[in-house]
């Protein structure tokens, strides 16, 4: 059988509920070649020549020209068969057989599949190679990942077993291809399916991945298709002329990453938000502070070292508080606030790259304030907002994918509450919003009773001290709902993992502290675990003229599912 030997502490965190794939691909192997006999080689009838010859006997058989099929291949012994060593030409892939032969080197062994953490050794052992008449194991080979040479691996000759071991720095699904040769010249080969797992450390992890001045304000965060982190946000250290950066996680728990400046055409990079487009690649929604328009920037590859800017809006003073997701058509979603009419718009792009859009005022008569965007159940947009005339929380839901118009609906009235609503789809479907209770310096949940959103039910789930700024929510890997915000009193970031799926309580943590002012971004990474990109500053809102010394970017991977320290 197949067995995996890996540290106590690696092996403490594989989840019990991956479940094993069994490779039941059959080893392929050539038929062996027959090695004649004395009983078995045809004896051709005597030629009959001028000069007599003797009659041939048993030990004077003719010499005939050698064949495929008259050469015999000598027995091997210890001394006598050389060690191949196999080459892009020397090892043959044979074309599989629906069963092996008689003689072939055929596995005992029914689960070939290996489960490993990465970073540390995974171990192949006890992988039978015998022939059915036991001739045993001569050599075998290995290759761990597809475009790296071959390696020899180790067999026990009197079991007829092979084993050897490889470290996986990255995780993973891997196919390795272990080759065998017999000793009466069998070759054969068998693929093994490794599962290399994410390595889950034992606590959150907190790192400062760009500290280069005044950077990481307004930071948004997205899962690429290369399943790290990418993250936008302003670079502010030259006040007059902000930049659009961009994050590009190294690893899953984003301990480092690569950074890129994206657009430093003016005073740049305010209000961002990231998504990730149908082609796999980011789009980003901004405002241009110095022209007063909304922009985005198309990465042009997986880790957006560069990408294409194009202005999408410049009709007066619009581009404030952008938000944006990808719609049912594939096509990019972007509602934001227009400061000149005091509206609510929504752009639609007109194709994945986001060269043009088209643009609809969705709500007007003065309110339509920091706006969140996803896309509901039924596939239309879904928009929570804040009503800046009435001090409420609303919400827009589309009339079609374009979201040309809206119905708005009245959720939360108590009292001066909607700012800084983050709105997300739950597991049941409905929308879940977090947003800011000013009045009472509260927290609050409201979870929506239908797709549109008509109705909901609220809940306050952090009261202690002045709590609930600059919510970001999501929703974990449980399907409940994981919400980051900051804790003005004690100047730290925290999070509230949703008790139950309607999030009428929840269970709050704080994870960093002192001085973490922090607008904060939250998603779930492609190992099931939150991801926070937040911004560390002297300010909890700083303004375009004003830069703030020991500010940076800062990323907390959660170790679990309730992000809890």
């Amino acid at each position: 059988m197949v067995a995996v030997s890996c540290s106590s502490s690696d092996q403490a965190a594989i989840n019990k509920s991956i479940s094993t794939r069994v490779a039941s691909a059959q080893p392929v192997i050539a038929a062996p070649t027959a090695i004649p006999t004395p009983t078995d080689t045809p004896v051709p009838e005597p030629t009959v020549v001028p000069t007599p010859a003797p009659k041939p006997t048993t030990t004077s058989v003719p010499t005939l020209e050698p064949t495929a099929t008259n050469v015999p291949t000598p027995e091997p012994t210890a001394t006598s068969v050389p060690t191949l060593e196999p080459t892009a030409t020397n090892v043959p892939t044979p074309e599989p057989t629906a069963t092996p032969t008689e003689n072939e080197i055929v596995t005992v062994t029914t689960s070939t599949n290996l489960i490993g953490i990465e970073g540390s050794e995974i171990i192949l052992e006890g992988l039978q190679a015998k022939t059915l008449s036991d001739v045993g194991v001569l050599e075998a080979w290995a290759r761990w990942i597809s475009d790296e040479e071959i390696q020899q691996i180790s067999i026990n000759q009197e079991t007829g077993s092979v084993s050897g071991s490889h470290v996986y720095s990255q995780a993973g699904e891997y196919t390795a291809r272990v080759w065998v040769h017999g000793e009466t010249g069998d070759k054969g080969w068998m693929d093994i399916v490794v599962e290399v797992l994410p390595k889950i450390p034992s606590s959150n992890v907190l790192t400062t991945i760009d500290s280069t001045g005044d950077v990481g304000l307004f930071a948004s965060s997205a899962i690429g298709a290369d399943g790290l982190g990418l993250i936008s946000y302003i670079d502010r250290t030259d006040t007059a002329n902000g930049n659009l950066k961009v994050a590009h996680c190294d690893d899953t728990n984003c301990t480092s990453a690569t950074t890129t400046t994206l657009d430093e055409t003016g005073n740049v990079g305010y209000y961002t938000s990231i998504t990730i487009g149908v082609d796999g690649l980011g789009l980003i929604s901004y405002l241009d502070f110095t022209n007063h328009d909304l922009k985005v920037a198309h990465c042009d590859n997986t880790n957006c070292t560069s990408a294409t800017i194009t202005t999408l809006d410049s009709n007066g003073n619009v581009g404030d508080f952008t938000s944006i997701t990808i719609g049912a058509d594939g096509l990019g979603l972007i509602s934001y606030f227009d400061d000149t009419n005091d509206n609510l718009k929504v752009a639609h792009c007109d194709n994945t790259n986001c060269t043009s859009a088209t643009t609809s005022t969705i709500v007007s008569i003065g309110i339509g304030m920091m706006p969140s965007i996803t896309i509901g159940a039924d596939d239309l947009g879904l928009i929570s907002y804040y009503d800046s005339k009435n001090d409420d929380l609303k919400v827009a839901h589309c009339d079609n994918t374009n979201c040309t118009s809206a119905k708005t609906t009245t959720l939360d009235s108590t009292s001066d509450v909607g700012r800084n609503a983050s709105m997300t789809i739950g597991a049941d479907g409905l929308g879940l919003i977090s947003y800011y209770d000013k009045t009472n310096d509260n927290l609050k949940v409201a979870h929506c009773a239908n797709t549109a959103c008509t109705s909901v039910t609220t809940t306050t789930i952090d009261s202690t001290g002045i709590v609930g700024g600059y919510s970001s929510s999501t929703i974990g890997a449980d399907g409940l709902g994981l919400i980051s915000y900051v804790d003005q009193t004690n100047e730290t970031l925290k999070v509230a993992h949703c008790d139950n799926t309607n999030c009428t309580s929840a269970t709050t943590f704080t994870l960093d502290s002192p001085g973490a002012f922090a607008i904060s971004s939250i998603t779930v990474g492609a190992d099931g675990l939150g991801l926070i990109s937040y911004y560390e500053g002297g300010l909890l809102y700083a303004m375009p003229d004003t830069a703030m010394p020991d500010s940076g970017l800062k990323v907390l991977h959660c170790h679990n599912t309730f992000c809890s320290p």
